[in-house]
């Protein structure tokens, strides 16, 4: 009984989830459009309400969230090979596709990117989710909003490894191992001194144990919180990811969020809101598509005809009409790209697997 109330939880689209993984993309989006166009920076970076530099810090949402949904979908995805392959087919396709569509923008004329630095190295390391040194000294890819899926990639691994332990174990061994990767960094000084490393083993890879650990509450039912107090998780939580005078690493307010969000999915009704919803399926596609609608719309503002606007004016309209668009076309991207290779991948998953059970 306690199994199948897991896997009715698991299956089951949960809302608050769906709503914050479109707020934390838009908060990247609205990050990079902010930051796009230098001379914009001071008229967008939202005055003394927030530190709207933190608005990049809505990947650490992300990293909690996505603890929490591989507990959920471990439920069926019970195997390494099965739970890998799952991974691969959600993450790679649209990545792949980008990256290789900012490569030639990059190379070929009129050079859109003429800034990214593209090697055979570069673009091999980027495929395969291996941070390497940028001119900058970070760890990254080609293609920059990938670098959390250069973390999001170890984690995916770490876990498999814990897929191989029961059920009751696999969040008490994922744990262990994450401290162990992050353990494994803390001689490092600096980023310059072994970039791809520094990456992959900061305190934001105990983002997904905190992500994790929730899920689990959820699952088990002990997750009950106060209305009111969901509340003040999910509203402090933000005023302390984005105030301008909170110093805590942004895990700690990522991890708020998403307890007070599910805290309560889990007790209380959520309205279900279809754009929002959209949003949040769509979050992938636009958090890795935006930097081509923003780059592409800065060629536009910057051309004299446009230029001549006073500057106040100009940078809002640059912002309001970046994120817009850029919703957009993250939006078409997921319906007329990521969905149906998806859907088709899957089918062929399935087909695969029918195959190997008739040998």
């Amino acid at each position: 009984m306690g199994e199948a109330q897991s896997t009715m939880a698991a299956t089951k689209q949960i809302l608050g989830v769906q709503y914050l993984r479109a707020l934390a993309a838009l908060m990247v989006v609205y990050f990079h459009a902010m930051v796009e166009v230098p001379r914009y920076t001071a008229v967008l970076d939202g005055g003394h309400l927030i530190d709207a530099h933190r608005l990049q810090d809505g990947v650490h949402v992300f990293f909690v969230i996505s603890g929490f949904i591989m507990i959920l979908v471990s439920i069926k995805e019970n195997t390494p090979a099965k739970f890998l392959t799952r991974r691969l087919i959600r993450i790679v396709p649209l990545y792949w596709l980008l990256t290789t569509a900012l490569v030639f923008l990059a190379i070929l004329p009129p050079h859109f990117f003429s800034h990214v630095q593209v090697t055979p190295e570069f673009y091999l390391q980027s495929m395969l989710f291996i941070p390497y040194a940028a001119p900058t000294g970070a760890g990254q890819p080609l293609l920059v909003p990938g670098w959390t899926l250069n973390i999001e990639m170890t984690f995916y691994l770490i876990f498999a490894v814990a897929l191989l332990c029961s059920e009751k174990r696999r969040l008490e061994v994922a744990a262990v191992l994450l401290l162990m990767v992050v353990a494994s960094g803390s001689f490092l000084r600096s980023p310059l001194e072994m970039p791809h490393l520094w990456t992959l083993t900061r305190p934001w890879m105990l983002e997904f144990v905190a992500g994790m650990v929730i899920a689990k509450l959820y699952l088990e039912r002990r997750l009950t919180i106060p209305r009111w107090l969901c509340g003040v998780l999910v509203i402090g939580g933000f005023a302390l990811l984005l105030g301008p005078w909170s110093h805590l690493h942004p895990g700690i307010p990522s991890t708020l969020i998403v307890l007070g969000a599910v805290g309560w999915e889990r007790s209380y009704v959520v309205p279900q809101w279809s754009f929002a919803l959209l949003l949040g399926d769509a979050s992938y596609s636009l958090y890795l598509s935006h930097i081509f609608t923003l780059g592409a719309l800065k060629v536009i503002f910057d051309l004299r005809w446009l230029a001549d606007a006073g500057k106040s004016t100009h940078a809002i309209a640059f912002a309001a009409v970046g994120v817009a668009l850029s919703i957009a076309v993250g939006v078409v991207i997921y319906l007329v790209v990521e969905k149906p290779v998806l859907r088709w991948l899957h089918a062929k998953e399935k087909q695969w697997q029918a195959i190997l059970l008739t040998r």
